[in-house]
C-alpha cells in the first residue's frame, strides 16, 4: 500500500466538498464580480489547486490499484454529491 506521503494523515485535506460550500463560494465570486476582493477567488482556487495536486502526487507514483479513503464529506453519512475527492478520482482516471 502507497500513501501519499509518510506525513500523511486523515487531517489532511483533499480540498473542501459537499453540495453547497462550492456553489456557495462561485456564486459569491460571481455576484460580486465587479467588486475588488481576491479572497473569495483565491479560496475557490486553492480549493482546485489542492485537488490537482493531490492528484497529481498519486499519478506520479504510477500505482496500479488506488484506494479511496472517506468518499463521503462526514462520518455516518451515505451522501457523497460533490464530495471533494471526487475531483481527484476523476483526474487520476483521466490520465489513466
Amino acid at each position: 500500500m502507497y500513501r501519499i506521503s509518510p506525513n500523511w494523515s486523515s487531517n489532511n485535506s483533499s480540498g473542501y466538498g459537499c453540495y453547497c460550500l462550492p456553489k456557495d463560494t462561485k456564486q459569491l465570486r460571481a455576484n460580486y464580480a465587479d467588486v475588488p476582493n481576491d479572497i473569495i477567488a483565491a479560496i475557490v482556487d486553492a480549493n482546485s489547486t489542492r485537488k490537482v495536486h493531490i492528484a497529481d502526487v498519486i499519478i506520479k507514483k504510477n500505482p496500479e490499484i488506488v484506494g479511496i479513503y472517506r468518499l463521503t464529506m462526514k462520518t455516518g453519512s451515505d451522501n457523497f454529491r460533490a464530495s471533494a475527492i471526487q475531483g481527484i478520482i476523476e483526474r487520476i482516471k483521466a490520465k489513466g
